[in-house]
């Protein structure tokens, strides 16, 4: 679910919004999950509240903004 096998999925296309693009190492999704690099995102909004959470595996650190 948080594999890159989507790198290089997808292209933007004249009449899509900017969250069309292809999937790239900076930037790609997953199922819920940003992946920037090595980092592992998540920046939910519900009910009017957001957050970010990030974690980069490699180094086990985690961080979170609300």
């Amino acid at each position: 679910m948080i594999d890159p096998n989507l790198l290089g999925f997808g292209h933007k296309q004249a009449d899509c919004a900017a969250s069309c693009f292809t999937q790239v190492v900076g930037y790609n999704y997953g199922l819920g999950v940003v992946r920037s690099g090595s980092w592992l995102l998540q920046n939910p909004l519900l009910g009017g509240y957001s957050a970010t959470e990030s974690y980069l595996p490699s180094q086990k650190i985690s961080i979170a903004w609300w």
